[in-house]
C-alpha cells in the first residue's frame, strides 16, 4: 500500500545524514510521486516500473535535474526497501550537457523582461507553473521579476545572487552588497527600474519569510519551498524554464553577467567603469566577456559619420 511505502520512505529519510533542506526536498518530490501513483493506480513501489516514473516525469515538466533527483533518491530508497533486486535500480538519468554560453542581445533581454506580465494565471498550481514564472500578480513572478532585472543590472554570479543578504539591500543608494569570487564584498548599483523590481519583491517577501530564510534576500514562495534560500540550482532551473517559456531557449546566470558587461559596453561605458562595476579584476577578462561585440559595431562612431566640419572650405 502506498501509505505504508509512505511511511518506509519517512524512515528511510531519517536514516540518513543530509541536509534538512535535502530532506525537505526530496519529501517534496517523492510525495508528489506517490500523489501521481494513487491517481493512476499504481499500488506499492514494488510495481512502479521506470517507464512509469518517466511518464510521471513527463507529466510534471520536470527537466533533467529534477530528473537526476527523482533517480538519486528512488535508487537509494528501494536499495534500502528491497534490495538488490528492483527494477529501478536499473534506471539512470545522465547530466544533460550544459546549454552553449551565450550573450543576449538588447531585442533577446527586451523580450525577457516584456514576458513578465500580470494576470498570466489564476494561481500558482503546479498545473499552470510555467505561467507562474513571469506572472506579476504572483509572488514567484514578482520574485523573478527582480531577480532578472538585478542579474541584468550588477553581473552578479550564481552563488553572488544567490547568497545575497535581504539587510545588505540599500534602495534608496540603488546599491547591494555581497560576498563574492576570492571572498571579497562587492557592491553593486543598479537602475531605478531594478529598485522598483527589487521594492516590489520585498513588499512581499515577509510573506514567505522563516526561521530557515537566514536573512537571505531570495527565498522560495511555492510548493513546500516557502522560505527556503534560493540555491544555485533553483536559480538554473528556473532560468531554463523562463527561455523556454519566453521562446528566447534556456538561459544560465553566467549568460546575464556576458550580457551586462556587453550591453553596458555597447551603451557607451567605459571598459574601466564595467570592469570595476562587474567586480572583474583585470580590463583583459572585461574583453573576454564582451567578445559578442563585432567589429561592424564601430560603424555608428567612425569618424566619417561622428565629426561635424565647420567653417568654409577655401577658394
Amino acid at each position: 500500500m502506498l501509505s505504508d511505502d509512505l511511511k518506509a520512505f519517512d524512515r528511510f529519510l531519517d536514516e540518513q545524514t543530509w541536509r534538512d533542506t535535502t530532506v525537505k526536498f526530496y519529501r517534496y518530490i517523492v510525495r508528489r510521486l506517490i500523489s501521481w501513483m494513487a491517481r493512476n493506480r499504481i499500488n506499492s513501489f514494488a510495481d512502479l516500473e521506470i517507464r512509469q516514473v518517466k511518464e510521471f516525469l513527463a507529466a510534471c515538466r520536470w527537466g533533467n535535474s529534477m530528473a537526476r533527483k527523482l533517480n538519486s533518491v528512488l535508487v537509494q530508497f528501494v536499495r534500502w526497501k528491497y534490495g538488490q533486486d528492483h527494477q529501478l535500480l536499473r534506471w539512470k538519468v545522465r547530466r544533460e550537457m550544459a546549454p552553449p554560453q551565450r550573450t543576449l542581445d538588447q531585442d533577446q533581454a527586451s523580450k525577457l523582461l516584456a514576458s513578465f506580465q500580470p494576470g498570466l494565471s489564476e494561481d500558482y498550481s503546479n498545473r499552470v507553473r510555467r505561467f507562474t514564472l513571469c506572472d506579476i500578480d504572483q509572488p514567484l513572478g514578482v520574485r523573478n521579476h527582480a531577480i532578472i532585472w538585478l542579474l541584468l543590472d550588477s553581473g552578479f554570479r550564481s552563488s553572488e545572487l544567490c547568497h545575497l543578504e535581504l539587510s545588505r539591500l540599500n534602495l534608496v543608494e540603488r546599491s547591494a552588497t555581497g560576498l563574492v569570487k576570492f571572498g571579497k564584498w562587492r557592491t553593486a548599483i543598479f537602475s531605478a527600474v531594478t529598485a522598483q523590481a527589487l521594492t516590489d519583491w520585498v513588499a512581499i517577501r515577509s510573506e514567505f519569510e522563516t526561521k530557515e530564510s537566514a536573512g537571505r534576500l531570495f527565498i522560495g514562495v511555492m510548493n513546500g519551498f516557502e522560505g527556503i534560500p534560493l540555491t544555485d540550482a533553483g536559480l538554473r532551473s528556473m532560468l531554463r524554464n523562463l527561455g523556454r517559456v519566453t521562446g528566447i531557449g534556456p538561459l544560465s546566470p553566467h549568460d546575464f553577467r556576458r550580457t551586462f558587461a556587453t550591453l553596458a559596453t555597447r551603451a557607451g561605458a567605459s571598459i574601466q567603469a564595467v570592469k570595476e562595476a562587474g567586480g572583474w579584476a583585470n580590463s583583459e577578462m572585461v574583453m573576454h566577456y564582451t567578445r559578442a561585440i563585432k567589429a561592424s559595431e564601430i560603424l555608428p562612431h567612425l569618424p566619417g559619420n561622428t565629426l561635424q566640419i565647420k567653417g568654409e572650405a577655401p577658394v
